[in-house]
């Protein structure tokens, strides 16, 4: 009997210091509730496309607003929406939306060729984000236009869906006024598939 209980306690005492060289079994990583609620709110009014991932960011998403899909010229299915960006960066309590517009090589040849039509376009841009309080970059090395915003975090790490979604539709209607401006300068006429896209009410409650 004392032989056994010897031996209970020898076990007890080695499984215990055996214990803290063992090794722990993985846990799962559990992702921040402010990811999983903006891919959330991403995933009821668009299209999310992939994560992004970078050293300065604790999240990231590359997505298109608005939802829905439409075939290109060779049949293929892809997103009808504008891509996006909404980026979390690292000790800042803050969401960057971003957007980019490219402009076309069509446009860029006439722009070029005639300086007053350029110089009037950066000016009606440039009342136009002014107006739309939007944060905007016009690099005219690589015509390309960024448009961002921000939408600052609550005590409780919280955005709302309606912030969220207002924030991105007015970026969304800050680029097709933008491609109007443009359109417009350039070629004398606006797209009317661009209006009925970009303007038409009918189209958000067709397409939500």
């Amino acid at each position: 009997m004392l032989y056994i209980l010897k031996y209970k306690e020898f076990y007890k005492r080695n499984y215990k210091i055996n214990n803290k060289h063992m090794a722990k079994k993985p846990t799962k990583r559990r992702e921040p509730k402010l990811k999983l609620l903006i891919r959330r709110y991403i995933l009821e009014i668009g299209e999310v496309e992939r994560e992004l991932t970078n050293s300065n960011l604790e999240f990231g998403f590359l997505f298109h607003y608005p939802k829905g899909f439409v075939k290109d010229e060779l049949g293929i299915k892809i997103p009808r929406g504008r891509a996006f960006q909404a980026n979390k960066p690292k000790d800042v309590d803050l969401l960057a939306l971003n957007h980019r517009i490219t402009i076309s090589p069509e446009y860029v040849k006439i722009l070029e060729a005639l300086k007053e039509k350029k110089a009037k376009v950066r000016d009606d841009l440039i009342k136009l984000y002014l107006m739309k309080n939007v944060e905007y970059n016009i690099n005219w090395k690589e015509y390309s236009i960024l448009l961002s915003d921000v939408i600052y975090l609550d005590g409780k790490n919280y955005i709302s869906i309606n912030k969220f979604y207002k924030t991105i539709r007015n970026l969304f209607h800050t680029d097709f006024s933008s491609i109007m401006i443009i359109q417009k300068e350039c070629s004398g006429k606006i797209d009317d598939k661009d209006v009925k896209n970009g303007f038409d009410s009918s189209y958000w409650i067709a397409n939500k």
